[in-house]
């Protein structure tokens, strides 16, 4: 019994140290042993979950976790988040995790940005697929365009795939990633521009609905010389548009407001300051 209580006390205090961390840093590591049991826990638990990048890399035994010195990407479902890191307290260990949540819940995001817009990460985990190397990955609908947009919107010049425009890009990256995608590609039967640079994948992932959308690349947290390129190309493309609409905002008023009862107060303050044309209630679809 007094054994029992004081592991009970050491998960309890490993709790409280990860929310501290989460507290103070944008992305609050967590550091385990036995990733696949982990995330098969979390799947018990009904908490989708996958491993984003490189599963054929994570470490499956002791020893291979005391040879790893990289880390793992990982993405759940934020809503099981309370539940995820109170079952990572109770397996600490030597392996790096990088932790994002689909909801971009404190902790789990990339530098207060979620790694991927929510409705792009729920889609990846409701495609997730159990992988070969005994973790969930994303599917065939998800796997190609998800690196994709790690690539072009994370990565950026420094992934080494060519730019498509006047800048350079690293020379050495850590991987080849041009192969890779070119490699997927075949694998799923994905037809894009040749050669793959990132400015065509950056097209052909709005040809899909997953490309970063134009208020979130220019709020992103890396801003490069990439970063700023492709936000002049959105907005020059946008600008006839602007002209045509001169003055002309639209506010959308989020679900969680209106099963409030806060919708009515929103469009009397909108009324002090604007005009309102019109107001129109979206379906779900829309």
């Amino acid at each position: 019994m007094p054994l029992r209580f004081f592991e009970q006390l050491k998960r309890r205090v490993r709790v409280q140290a990860w929310r501290r961390r989460a507290r103070k840093k944008h992305t609050a590591r967590l550091r385990l042993t036995d990733v696949p049991g982990f995330l098969e826990r979390l799947e018990q638990q009904g908490i989708p979950s996958v491993v984003l990048r490189w599963p054929e890399e994570v470490p499956r035994t002791p020893f291979e976790e005391t040879g790893f010195t990289g880390d793992v990407d990982m993405l759940i479902d934020g809503r099981g988040l309370k539940q995820a890191i109170e079952i990572a307290a109770g397996q600490p260990g030597p392996v790096k995790c990088d932790l994002y949540t689909s909801t971009g819940h404190r902790g789990t995001t990339y530098r207060k940005m979620p790694y991927y817009p929510p409705v792009l990460a729920e889609r990846i985990l409701a495609d997730r697929q159990p992988h070969e190397a005994g973790v969930p990955v994303p599917g065939a609908r998800t796997q190609f365009p998800s690196l994709a947009f790690h690539l072009v919107y994370h990565k950026g010049l420094q992934s080494g795939i060519a730019s498509g425009c006047h800048l350079e890009s690293c020379p050495h990256p850590t991987r080849d990633y041009p192969a890779l995608l070119a490699q997927l590609a075949s694998r799923f039967g994905v037809e894009c521009e040749q050669p793959i640079t990132l400015a065509s994948m950056h097209r052909w992932l709005k040809t899909q609905g997953w490309d970063m959308p134009v208020d979130l690349l220019a709020r992103w947290p890396k801003q490069t010389a990439w970063h700023e390129w492709l936000w002049e190309q959105e907005v020059a493309s946008l600008r006839t548009w602007a002209e045509r609409l001169p003055q002309l905002l639209v506010f959308l008023v989020r679900d969680d407001a209106v099963r409030l009862g806060l919708a009515k107060d929103i469009y009397e303050m909108l009324r002090e300051k604007f005009s309102v044309l019109v107001i129109e209630t979206l379906t779900e679809t829309q």
